[in-house]
Formats: C-alpha cells, sequence, structure tokens
C-alpha cells in the first residue's frame, strides 16, 4: 500500500542529538598536540629531504585528529613548501588486515591513484581515461601486474605533485601472518619515498614500534614523534591537562558550563587517572555524561554524573598497559646499553683514554712534524737537511796536508 507524499512529515529536528554533534566536532589544540604538530610541521619543511614520519601514540590521545590537521594545513598550504600543487596531499586509513594479513595489493596502489584524481578503472573506457591509464605506466592491451600498477601510481602522484602521503591506522601494516618480515611492510614505504621523493606520514598506536625497528636502515630513514599522553609524575602536564579540560568544559552545550567547572574542581587528578591522560578519552567520557545531561534537561554536569558515567576498568588497563609496555621499551633502549653494545665498556669517561689517546696523537704528530724536514720548493733540488752540501777542504786541514 503506497503513502501519499503530503502525508509523509519529516521529523523536527533533536536539539540534543544536534548539541551532542556539534560538541563531539569540538577541537582544541593543546601542549602535547602542538608539540607533536611542530614536529611534524620541521619534517616537512621546504628544504628538506623526503623520509618516513612515523606518529605513534596511546588510543584516544589525538592522534587522528592531528593527522586530519596536518593534511588540511598541507592542502592550504599552510605546510611545506610555498609553490602551488594540483594535489598536495593524499589521505587514507590502511585497512584492517584480513586473513592473509596486510598486504600491498592493486587495490592498495589504485586507491591512492584514485585519491589524488585518477579515473577509475571500469570495463569500457573512454579514450581521455586510457590516456590517463597510459600516463600512470599501464601497457595498453594487457592486464597491470602489481609492480606496473605500483609503478604507474608513484608516477602519477608525482605528475600530480604531490607532497605528502598520509596512512591512518598504520599499525595494520604489522598483522604479517604467513611468515612476511616485517621489515618488508615498511621497505615498501621506504622504496615509495625513495622513487617518488613523497614524505610519507604513518598514525598509528604503539603497535606501530614493530614495523620501526627492524633494523638500523630503516630506523636512520624514519622519524618517530612519540605522541604522548598526559602523566601525572611529569612537572607541567597536569597545569595543561587542567587547561585542556577547561576549553572542553566551557564548550559544553549546557546553560551553565561554568557550575560544571566548580564541580570538577578538586578532581583533576581522577579525570586525568580516569582517562589515561588522553584528551580523546576524556572527551568521549564528557560526551557520555553530556548526553544524559541533555535527557534529563541539566544546567550543568555534576561530579555524580561523571562518577557513573567514567571508562570501564578493563578498559583503563588496557590503555594503562599500552603506556607501560611503550615506556619500558624506550627505556631499555638506554645510554649505557648503547654504550655497552658499542664497546665503550661499562663506566666510560670524557676525559680518560679518549682524551689521553687524542693528546699523545697529537703530540706525536707535532715531534713527528717538527723533526721531519720540509719538502724542497722546487722538483730536483736538494735539501739540505738530507744531503750534505760538498765543501771544498781548507789548506789549514791537518788530515789533508798529511
Amino acid at each position: 500500500m503506497s503513502v501519499p507524499a503530503e502525508s509523509i512529515t519529516e521529523r523536527p529536528p533533536d536539539p540534543a542529538a544536534s548539541a551532542l554533534r556539534r560538541f563531539h566536532a569540538t577541537v582544541f589544540g593543546h601542549r602535547s598536540l602542538e608539540r607533536a604538530y611542530t614536529e611534524i610541521r620541521r619534517r616537512l619543511a621546504d628544504g628538506m629531504p623526503p623520509s618516513i614520519v612515523a606518529l605513534v601514540g596511546s588510543t584516544g590521545v589525538g592522534k587522528t585528529t592531528l593527522g586530519e590537521r596536518v593534511t588540511r594545513d598541507v592542502r592550504d598550504g599552510a605546510i611545506g613548501p610555498s609553490h602551488s600543487s594540483d594535489c598536495p596531499v593524499v589521505s587514507t586509513i590502511c585497512p584492517s588486515a584480513g586473513p592473509n594479513g596486510f598486504q600491498f595489493d592493486m587495490s592498495y596502489w589504485q586507491l591512492l591513484a584514485e585519491l589524488a584524481g585518477s579515473p577509475t578503472s571500469g570495463a569500457h573506457r573512454d579514450p581521455d581515461a586510457e590516456a590517463a591509464r597510459l600516463h600512470q605506466g599501464f601497457v595498453p592491451g594487457m592486464r597491470p601486474t602489481l609492480g606496473s600498477t605500483r609503478r604507474g601510481t608513484l608516477k602519477y602522484l608525482c605528475a600530480r605533485r604531490v607532497r605528502l602521503v598520509v596512512l591512518d591506522d598504520a599499525q595494520h601494516m604489522a598483522d604479517t601472518p604467513g611468515g612476511r618480515s616485517l621489515s618488508r611492510q615498511l621497505d615498501v614505504i621506504k622504496t615509495s619515498v625513495d622513487t617518488s621523493g613523497i614524505t610519507h606520514l604513518l598514525v598509528g598506536t604503539y603497535e606501530l614500534r614493530a614495523l620501526l625497528t627492524p633494523n638500523g636502515q630503516i630506523g636512520r630513514r624514519t622519524k618517530v614523534i612519540d605522541f604522548r599522553p598526559y602523566q601525572g609524575d611529569v612537572a607541567g602536564d597536569l597545569d595543561a591537562f587542567a587547561e585542556i579540560l577547561s576549553q572542553l568544559v566551557q564548550a559544553l552545550p549546557l546553560a551553565e558550563p561554568e557550575r560544571s567547572l566548580d564541580a570538577f574542581e578538586g578532581h583533576i587528578n581522577e579525570l586525568l587517572f580516569h582517562c589515561a591522560g588522553c584528551v580523546g578519552v576524556l572527551k568521549d567520557w564528557l560526551r557520555d555524561a553530556l548526553q544524559i545531561a541533555l535527557e534529563e534537561e541539566r544546567r550543568f554536569i555534576p561530579w555524580s554524573l561523571m562518577e557513573s558515567t567514567k571508562p570501564h576498568e578493563e578498559t583503563l588497563l588496557r590503555i594503562a598497559s599500552d603506556i607501560h609496555e611503550h615506556r619500558e621499551a624506550r627505556a631499555q633502549a638506554s645510554r649505557s646499553e648503547i654504550e655497552r653494545k658499542l664497546g665503550f665498556g661499562p663506566k666510560p669517561s670524557k676525559s680518560s683514554k679518549g682524551a689521553k689517546a687524542l693528546k699523545s696523537s697529537k703530540s706525536s704528530s707535532d715531534s713527528l712534524s717538527k723533526s721531519s724536514p720540509q719538502r724542497p720548493s722546487k722538483p730536483g733540488s736538494r735539501s739540505a737537511a738530507r744531503d750534505p752540501v760538498y765543501v771544498p777542504p781548507s789548506d789549514q786541514d791537518p788530515a789533508r796536508s798529511a
């Protein structure tokens, strides 16, 4: 049975849903985010060579938000060289690995080409689309291979003057069952950077560490930026966390958000603990409390409502474990361990053997330069210090007279 079109009425917009969407779209800069943003911006500055930049951090710390900001600023010309570009940045999400793990297959390279503006491939191509495919390096009348697709995509990105490729959720590349080496995954990225001259920004969780430490060659070409959460034992972190909390609370679409700040006063440590220092987790927490406050038509969020909506302890434990494992891994790469493996001994001294060896080498070099005669100024001329000059015998020489 059909319903007359005039009898269908649109549902009026939900004010609470609109308020939740506005708060969810709210983005603020804060100290940890700005620190990571500054490091990424330096790597993309004009004159810097292309490289691999890895942004690693805990879930909810704000990695995706930062990646979107970098993508937007590169597209708008706020980051990178000043010359114009047809398509300065290409951004995508690494898909979750299937049963065979993550692979840089045909679909990956075709996706990059399409994001850069390449016409999609189809069964019936018009002449313009076929010409574009030829420009990418495909051979007419032949089925493209993985190698030709990769080379064609990189050539097309260069033709479009792409300066940055952003891969979010890059930790999926670490899922490599079937005996494939982890270094092979990042070797593909390294080869892409070397071939195209395009910097690649990898955004992912701490699982991305497995890709970044397979060998020294890849580690040397990769700039790792640690987007760390706020920590209670780091000087200044508590004040910085309180500042971003104040900005988020004042952005709440409620009648009296300042009363929420009064309710949260004295609970800063508790808030920092239950969001593991991650701004994204804190924002999700506030959003859950905001939804209930809007349903109950509250004018602010009391502390009791925050307590009832705090993150689950199992989730918090998993986040805390990831952060702790990352800090432990960094602590193992200490100076003493590096010195031991490089053969500097258990107690290296800045002024002991090294300085004595340098001083001994310098003194022997000075004595050698003093004792060694100077070379003749002209070829064929004799050196008085090396070859004695003939002196005629004197008449008063007793040996001569005898």
